[in-house]
Formats: C-alpha cells, structure tokens, sequence
C-alpha cells in the first residue's frame, strides 16, 4: 500500500470516530420535529444524560417554557383547569434557589385536583429529582414502574412513585420528568425537573393516575418522532 493510501485510510478513520463519538453523547438533530403553529419542541425524558432506557421523547407543549418567561408563561387556566398559586413547603426544593419555580394548584370541575411544580435552572445542582426533596422532607417514598401515558399523538413516560406522611395522614401519587430545551439536552441552555402530584385523600390510586394522566396531556399534547438523532440513544 502507497503512502497516500494509508494517509486517505487514517482520515476516514478519524471521520467515522468523530461522527461515533457525537453519537456517543446523545447526538445532534439531524432533522427538526414539524411542529404546529404555537407550539414548541421539547426533548422530553426521566433524567441522566448516560442512561439507555431512560424515557427520551420528544415532545411539543403549546407553552414556551423557559427561564426568562416567568411563572406567567404558564396560565393559571388552562382548558377547563383552573389554578391557583401557592408556597412550596419543601424545603429542600425551596433552599436551592431555582432561576424558576412554578408551584400551583389545578382543579377541574369534575373533581379532579393535581398540583404541579418546575423548576427551572441551568445548574444540574438544582435539578434534584422529586424523590429525593419527599426523602429530605419526612416522607417515605414507594418506587412504582413508570407507566405509558397515551396523548394525542404518541406516548410520554414519566417516573412515577407514590410518597406517604404518615404524621399528616396523606398520601400521593407523583410523575415526574425533565424538559431540555432540545435533543443535546444542554443543562446549560436551560432545563427543568417537573412534577405533578395527586393526592389519594378521598380517592383511589386509578384515579389519582386518571388526574395525572389527563393534566399531563394538557400540558404535552404531542410526541414527536425522533428519528432525526443520529446515535440512537434512548
């Protein structure tokens, strides 16, 4: 083999291993989700850049979440919700001091009441999951499998468990899920750990799942496909 051949072999090589190693971690859009007028794209999953089953969606919200836009970006009614804002009594979530935090309360004139919270940083030491602030708080966590949630179009699936105050007498049911701002889920660009909690007071555990199944179709009415990622890490 000539001298220019093995030099035209070890650049191809370089190539393929630069294009392996952006593979690697999480890859880049190669094409962008169509989205609808009014809405905007999201990279949707459970957290932890290097896990392989870890939910990675993308999905499309008709609300612009972001960490200039403010606990209004999201309205205190939505569809047949209505909300209310309210302090956040954990103090674990609280002492971090979030670039945002939403903490409200939605209730649907069926009956159905959730309360939901972000919160937004571009710090990955402020992004704690929910389990871990019920754990700092006194509560005592049950871990459930995470379960499918059918939208209008595709399925989400978030992390769910269930957490209990016995001194209180209450019990929830919690999804939770974080949102990039795209596919390189970049904590610098901005991202949130986002949960919703119904309680069991007064209710079954199916239909504390029905309220939080139903609120987070509200709120991520679309999954997009994810073709477009080179890599194919989910």
């Amino acid at each position: 083999m000539d001298r220019l051949s093995r030099r035209g072999l070890i650049l191809n090589g370089l190539v393929l291993g630069t294009l392996g190693a952006v593979g690697l971690v999480g890859g880049v859009p190669a094409r962008a989700p169509a989205l609808a007028p009014g809405e905007r794209g999201f990279t949707f999953d459970r957290g932890g850049l290097v896990r392989w089953d870890n939910g990675k969606t993308s999905v499309a919200s008709p609300f612009g979440f972001s960490l200039r836009g403010g606990a209004g970006q999201l309205p205190l009614v939505i569809g047949d919700w209505r909300g209310a804002d309210f302090p956040l009594n954990l103090e674990a979530y609280t002492s971090i001091d979030p670039e945002l935090m939403i903490n409200r309360a939605y209730d649907h004139p069926d009956g159905r009441q959730v309360a939901f919270t972000a919160i937004g940083s571009s710090s990955t030491r402020k992004l704690h999951r929910p389990d871990i602030c019920y754990q700092a708080a006194g509560w005592k966590v049950s871990a459930m499998p995470a379960t499918p949630i059918a939208l209008e179009e595709g399925t989400v699936t978030p992390g769910r468990f269930l957490v209990t105050n016995y001194e209180a007498r209450e019990q929830r049911l919690i999804a939770y899920w974080y949102l990039w701002m795209d596919q390189r889920r970049r904590v610098e660009d901005g991202a949130f750990v986002m949960h919703v909690a119904s309680t069991l007071r007064g209710r079954s555990l199916a239909e504390a799942e029905r309220s939080l199944d139903s609120f987070v179709r509200v709120l991520l009415p679309r999954a997009l496909p994810t073709a477009g990622l080179l890599g194919g890490l989910t």
